[in-house]
């Protein structure tokens, strides 16, 4: 696992751990990724937790397939950390996810809006880009910023050919989608970008307070409904 994932894990976990109920679950992170997530932390913690992904890692802790193909239910939370901007279609996998939750149960998802970032945004950043090491690959700001810089288009116009090519669901489209299923227990903005910087999540958390660099990551906690609410 690299610094910068250290790093975004680390605080995804402050982000996501206040708002789970007492272990020991279960619970289910939908999109671990390859480095398997927030689930050594859930597993840490006393959860019995499982990460879903089609590129998990390998071990019974881990599910290599889609969400919407894993039939256990009975989730006392389901955790989404910057994974559900990704997914084929959000109805579909939300859908699914009210119908693996008990009653009650919580969602706790960390996302990105790319609608949000905007110049103001990228140049808050790149001015604030970490030097890479040598062992590292090159991260997504600084990749993004050298293809559109030589795309020769205005950052704006780079980001949502990006993003809509890509398929990238947006902010309101996710917020929404979560609001017709879920009771909204709390929704607030995130530092997101500092991994790759050489900022820390405070640092970036003040610059959004003071207005400097616009919030375009949030923390979303639902509470499944009593019944089938859809």
């Amino acid at each position: 696992m690299t610094g910068r994932d250290d790093r975004w894990s680390a605080a995804a976990w402050g982000l996501v751990r206040p708002h789970l109920p007492p272990p020991p679950g279960p619970i289910v992170e939908l999109g671990c990724g390859p480095a398997g997530g927030l689930v050594p932390a859930l597993l840490a913690a006393g959860y019995d937790a499982v990460g879903v992904d089609p590129e998990a890692p390998e071990g019974s802790s881990y599910a290599r397939e889609a969400f919407e193909a894993v039939p256990r239910a009975g989730f006392a939370a389901v955790v989404a950390s910057m994974s559900l901007h990704h997914v084929d279609d959000v109805d579909v996998v939300l859908d699914h996810v009210v119908d693996a939750m008990v009653a009650g149960g919580v969602v706790v998802v960390l996302e990105w809006d790319w609608t949000k970032f905007e110049q103001a945004a990228a140049q808050w950043c790149f001015a604030r880009l970490a030097d890479r090491a040598p062992t590292e690959t090159v991260g997504w700001l600084r990749r993004h910023r050298d293809l559109a810089a030589s795309s020769g288009r205005a950052w704006d116009d780079y980001v949502r050919e990006w993003a809509e090519g890509h398929g990238l669901h947006s902010g309101p489209v996710m917020r929404s989608a979560l609001d017709r299923r879920f009771e909204c227990v709390t929704q607030h903005p995130i530092p997101y970008f500092f991994s790759e910087l050489v900022v820390e999540a405070p640092d970036e958390a003040e610059a959004m307070a003071a207005g400097g660099l616009p919030a375009s990551a949030f923390r979303y906690v639902g509470r499944a409904p009593p019944t089938d609410g859809r």
